[in-house]
């Protein structure tokens, strides 16, 4: 499996278009073109990873920046039949992750740069949320915890800052929830359950319907505790599976 992040624009990614528009109607019930395409406009860069078979998934990574904070943006992870719960959302998103903290590692370096890297993703469903937060540390709402919103209130600057950065309408910055944001969006991902615990911890905190800004701090803390995670990001491209 090969992943490989490209500009929107790449006549690469212009001459894929239709593949990828395959694997988002697979990922997606009801699902309109234009969602992507107008993604492919607005957004500047675009990870997808191909096999033998062509175009298997995709995420749109983005950057943001607040004071010497900085975001890296997971916007639209999407995964075709063939590969899902093969863990290539997961190789997708490590892709991403360890290439945005190259970057922030070499910017921090100079005067005045930065001292804080995040996670931002808009998620809408469970399993998005507990494959992308299991585990680590730092993330903001986090559902396992009895007051989910206690980091977030200590983000609040950075919540507030959300609303003009991501557009956002009926978002309540105490919780992170955005009212009926899938829902209004024309969003229905298929395969989102994740049973047990976390499941009703899901249904406990986000209404149906409705999306959660989440922030993860992404430090060697991250990296250390997703140790296994990266050795397989290592691996020659040759020798992955997924």
């Amino acid at each position: 499996m090969k992943i490989s992040v490209y500009r929107c624009t790449d006549p690469y990614i212009q001459a894929r278009t239709h593949e990828i528009l395959g694997v988002a109607r697979e990922a997606f019930s009801d699902f309109q073109d234009e969602v992507i395409i107008g993604r492919l406009g607005k957004y500047p860069e675009i990870a997808i990873a191909e096999d033998e078979e062509g175009v298997a998934g995709f995420l749109f990574p983005t950057p943001h920046a607040f004071g010497r904070n900085r975001m890296v943006g997971l916007r639209f992870l999407t995964v075709g039949n063939r590969c899902r719960n093969k863990k290539l959302s997961t190789l997708l998103t490590g892709v991403v992750l360890v290439r945005a903290y190259r970057q922030y590692s070499l910017e921090k370096l100079k005067p005045g740069g930065p001292n804080r890297l995040y996670v931002i993703a808009r998620i809408c469903n469970p399993k998005a949320y507990y494959t992308l937060t299991k585990g680590n540390a730092g993330v903001s709402p986090e559902l396992s915890l009895a007051d989910p919103t206690a980091l977030v209130a200590e983000r609040k600057d950075l919540y507030a800052w959300m609303v003009s950065e991501f557009g956002l309408t009926d978002f309540d910055q105490r919780t992170g929830i955005v009212t009926d944001g899938a829902a209004g969006a024309g969003i229905n991902p298929r395969n989102t359950q994740v049973g047990g615990d976390d499941q009703l911890d899901w249904e406990k905190y986000v209404p149906q319907g409705s999306e959660m800004m989440v922030l993860m701090s992404l430090d060697w803390k991250y990296f250390l505790n997703n140790a296994m995670r990266v050795v397989r990001l290592l691996k020659p491209k040759r020798f992955r599976k997924y």
